[in-house]
């Protein structure tokens, strides 16, 4: 146990040297992304600015900016390190492979937190929307980084090309941004695109902070998180029982 701590402090800060060097950039897009949507979207028509639109703007500018960051970030960090053959170095290491992962998992933690307040600021400042402050709400947004940057490990591992996981990666947040109930309800797509829905993680991820949001805490708050988080874990159960890393 000591020596996956050990191997786990030693990589993350190997990881964030990494961050540090590129950090005014991460931190640029970090804030700029949703800033540009939340401003954007409030003036589509003649202004999306009651309460419902903005809390749909304001969350799914949280999902899509973590989901930039989280999913895009990791995926093509992975692709690119099978790419200049940098995993073999690793693979060739005495390191545990969790704690490897782990590492990569909390260093885009720390990049994608600019995403998780600015919208918020923006709307309570610009908008004056009503945010209800809540444990759940707090731990949920960091809990939702973990698990989107855990999918775009998924999305790097297994497809072997480059290229190919920018495509995938980039049609992902396309239907991300305008084909499910992220920045809309579920109501106010197709009925194929409904059901398509229900496959994406981001589906309930959106719909439970949007529901943090409002401390709203049914039961449907519920089942989303459960519904979430079972995906996510078993995206985790899948990456350790399959990867056969020292082949990567």
């Amino acid at each position: 146990m000591r020596k996956f701590w050990t191997d786990l402090s030693c990589l993350w800060q190997e990881q964030m040297a990494e961050v540090r060097v590129n950090w005014m950039w991460y931190a640029l897009f970090s804030v700029m992304l949703p800033i540009i949507l939340v401003f954007g979207f409030t003036r589509i028509g003649t202004g999306l600015t009651d309460e419902t639109s903005l809390l749909y703007i304001i969350s799914g500018s949280i999902i899509l900016s973590l989901a930039s960051d989280g999913i895009y970030g990791m995926a093509i960090k992975i692709g690119e390190m099978k790419h200049e053959n940098t995993l073999i170095y690793y693979t060739s290491l005495p390191i545990n492979r969790l704690a490897f992962i782990l590492s990569l998992i909390l260093s885009r933690l720390i990049v994608t937190l600019p995403g998780m307040i600015v919208p918020l600021l923006y709307g309570v400042i610009f908008y004056d929307f009503e945010v209800n402050i809540n444990i759940w709400m707090l731990l949920l947004v960091p809990m939702i980084s973990i698990s989107f940057a855990i999918i775009g490990l998924f999305i790097g591992i297994w497809i072997k090309s480059l290229n190919l996981i920018q495509l995938a990666v980039n049609a992902l947040l396309f239907v991300t941004l305008l084909a499910s109930p992220v920045f809309m309800p579920l109501e106010a797509l197709p009925v194929p695109l409904q059901a398509f829905a229900y496959v994406l993680p981001m589906s309930y991820a959106a719909a439970a902070l949007r529901d943090s949001l409002m401390g709203n805490f049914s039961v449907e708050f519920y089942l989303n998180m459960a519904v979430f988080f079972i995906t996510t874990a078993g995206t985790v159960m899948i990456i350790m029982r399959y990867w056969q890393w020292r082949e990567a």
